[in-house]
Formats: structure tokens, sequence, C-alpha cells
């Protein structure tokens, strides 16, 4: 187990818009996104976790999962990475001290905001382990699949969110199977060599991804 804390100081403008619902509406006010994307960045605080854990015929660990999705997704990789990363409490009460002071358009937009950013610091600790330790040995990691997508039950969280020792890094696991503070994600990646990476990246329609073995 292993605490990284992402260094990010801009946030992903074009991601805020999209979670905001406001990717195509051309009346948006850019000084308005700007002030909530200044308002996250004083009070967010990116922490992730992770681990590396041994997969085989649907067990992660010693959690054992029934969802076929998941199934797919890790078919052939002997190896996953588990992870956990939260923005920290202060996130969850900034967008409820806007919205008590009736600044609904700002809180909309600092959560908005903040959907973005909890990916970016995941995408932050793909490429931390990607540089560090899996490219030099041949290796990829595939992308993120999390309790509640797909068939995967978000009621696994009762099993899986162990693993990941979300509560290194503050994080909670609600009776309802949620994560608390709301900002916060747990997911799997499996660790893939290049050769059969190179088989999902063909099909793959990111062409942009950095961890792309077929450009």
């Amino acid at each position: 187990m292993q605490i990284i804390k992402p260094f990010i100081t801009q946030i992903d403008m074009n991601e805020t818009l999209r979670y905001a619902g406001l990717s195509r509406d051309k009346d948006w006010q850019p000084e308005l996104v700007a002030k909530a994307v200044q308002e996250l960045l004083l009070v967010a605080k990116p922490l992730c976790v992770y681990d590396l854990l041994p997969h085989k015929d649907g067990v992660i660990g010693d959690y054992v999962y029934q969802s076929q999705g998941l199934r797919r997704h890790l078919q052939g990789c002997e190896q996953v990475v588990v992870l956990a990363a939260t923005l920290g409490a202060d996130v969850d009460n900034k967008v409820e001290s806007l919205f008590v002071q009736d600044e609904y358009s700002l809180g909309l937009l600092v959560n908005a905001a903040a959907t973005a950013l909890i990916e970016q610091a995941a995408d932050y600790l793909t490429a931390f382990l990607y540089r560090s330790q899996f490219a030099k040995l041949g290796c990829c990691l595939g992308s993120r699949f999390s309790p509640g997508y797909a068939d995967w039950a978000l009621e696994e969280q009762r099993g899986f969110f162990p693993l990941t020792q979300g509560t290194q890094i503050g994080i909670e696991l609600t009776a309802a199977c949620s994560l608390n503070p709301k900002k916060s994600i747990t997911a799997v990646m499996p660790i893939v060599d290049k050769t059969d990476a190179k088989k999902s990246c063909a099909n793959c329609t990111q062409l942009g991804c950095e961890f792309r073995t077929n450009r």
C-alpha cells in the first residue's frame, strides 16, 4: 500500500463544462467557471492510495466478485492495481456552503469541477504508476473499473473497498455503499503485457490516450 499526493494546478475546463451540462451552451460565463475552479483549488486536497494484488478466476486478493463485466475487463491478467482517490471533506463542505448561501450556479460549477478533478487525480496516479513501474517491465495499465459500473453492483463496495485501503486517506464507506467524502472513487485496473494491450488499443476510440501502444 502506498499513498500518493497528486500535484495538480489546473482543472480540465472542457470536462468541467461537460459535467455541468454546459458543453453546448454558448451563454455560459467564463469568469464564473474560472472562479469556481479557483474556489475548488483552494480547498481540494487530492490523495490517492493503491496496492498491487493477485487476480485469478474471479478473485481479487481474497475478494470474490460476481460481475461478468469485470471478469471480461480483467481477463488474462494475473495482477491488478486497486486504488482509492479523494479530494477531501473540505470540498463537500465548500459545495454545501455555496448552496446554503444561495450561490447555486457557483455551487454547481464547483461540484462539476470537483468531478473533473477527482478523475484527474486518478489519471495522475495511473500515469505515475506506468512511468515509475510498469513501462520498464513491458506492461500497461488497463482502464479503471469501479463498483456501480455495468453489472458490478454498488453493493460490492462492501467486499472491494477494504482492498483499496481507502480509510488510510480519509474515505469512509456508508451503509448505502456510497463513499464519503462524496468526491472519492475506488477502482481496479488490470496489469497487462504490452502485446495483449495492443489488441485492446486497436479497438479503442481514445486515439489521444498517452498510454496507447499502437500510435
